[in-house]
């Protein structure tokens, strides 16, 4: 059971701004609050962190641009969401498929998936052996009902 007295969990750190829009010197700060918390994530044996992320907005314009570069048609009255998959390197293509046919089951529409770039440079030995294959399926919402479309992505998140 939680108990607030207890100081012992990996660090957190949010910035936020409900005023401005994103910049790139937001993202610098998010960055430097990343390094300042190294010391409360997990280590491995080999001295490296278990990983760090950080969440933002949608890139709608990074997506539009890959679309078009890709040839890829899209109705812009329909909503685009983003899958994040960490998977294992060996089986990339078959947890591409189940999760196509599961998306197609729930009306919605796999646009493309997307390799995203790391740098594993910077990992230690240990996090470069177990290092997933990460990828962002992008789809479109066929369903009109919002409702059913959010309560198909909790479904698709249990996979």
């Amino acid at each position: 059971m939680f108990n607030f007295s207890e100081k012992d969990s990996c660090g957190v750190g949010f910035i936020a701004s409900r005023n401005i829009p994103p910049t790139h010197g937001m993202t610098l700060k998010v960055l430097e609050c990343l390094a300042n918390l190294d010391h409360r994530g997990a280590k491995f044996a080999d001295g490296t962190g278990d990983g760090a992320g950080v969440l933002t907005e949608i890139p709608f314009e990074l997506i539009r641009a890959e679309l078009s570069e890709l040839n890829i048609e899209h109705d812009t009255n329909k909503k685009i969401g983003i899958i994040s998959c960490f998977f294992d390197p060996k089986n990339i293509d078959d947890s591409i498929e189940l999760i196509n046919n599961e998306l197609k089951e729930y009306n919605i529409k796999h646009l493309y998936w997307r390799k995203v770039p790391t740098d594993k440079q910077i990992l230690g030995n240990l996090a470069r052996e177990s290092k997933p294959s990460i990828y962002q399926g992008i789809v479109s919402a066929e369903n009109e009902s919002l409702k059913i479309l959010k309560r198909s992505f909790i479904y698709l998140e249990k996979l």
